[in-house]
């Protein structure tokens, strides 16, 4: 890795949670594209097969890998993509909330909702609310990133995890032993689901 001169020497950069479109700086990532394929897998294997996904701003990496991982988990359990909705949000409340009310409205509305994020899924609480949809018992909701609202919304937010800690000390260990010009251009930590209470087998299951 060619790193920048400061001071006639030259100065390791680790990037956390970021990376350069060419890849010359050494990045530690979340494995965005298994966490989405975590969020459908965990519906499917409760039964849901009436899904949509309400994913995050669109053109975003982020949100382009949780996708991917979407599609590739339908995909593996022989289903069709093409026939499980996509729909791009702002990663804020406000889609959450606006696209969830469509959504749900619809003469056959899914069993699953999986969000972008928990700001998303909190937008989808409060929509979910105000149609007297309950939360899990007549759908279930999946959020991304485990934010500490996921903890405390009612019922408590089934989401997926990003490793910031463990990106965090990996960053660090490699910093203190000066090892970073060793490490590859990506390096990917795990994503996990965590499961709390908003997710249940499908209605009738």
């Amino acid at each position: 890795v060619d790193f920048p001169d400061v001071g006639g020497s030259k100065v390791p950069i680790l990037l956390v949670n970021a990376f350069t479109p060419d890849g010359r700086l050494p990045s530690i990532l979340p494995d965005e594209l298994a966490g989405g394929r975590a969020a459908i897998e965990h519906v499917l294997a409760m039964g849901h097969r009436r899904i949509t996904f309400i994913a995050g701003r669109e053109g975003a990496w982020a949100t382009k890998m949780r996708i991917r991982g979407y599609r590739e988990g339908l995909e593996a359990a022989g289903l069709d993509p093409s026939r499980h909705p996509i729909y791009l949000g702002n990663y804020r409340i406000d889609s959450g909330y606006e696209l969830t009310l469509r959504i749900m409205r619809a003469k056959k509305p899914p069993t699953a909702l999986l969000l972008g994020n928990d700001q998303m899924a909190t937008g989808a609480y409060l929509a979910l609310a105000r149609l007297g949809i309950r939360i899990p018992d007549d759908v279930s909701v999946v959020g991304y990133d485990d934010e500490p609202i996921a903890a405390d919304l009612t019922p408590a937010l089934t989401t997926v995890r990003i490793p910031f800690y463990e990106m965090g000390r990996i960053a660090a260990q490699h910093t203190l032993e000066g090892t970073i010009d060793k490490l590859p251009s990506r390096t990917f930590e795990p994503c996990t689901i965590i499961h709390r209470s908003s997710t249940n087998p499908p209605p009738g299951e």
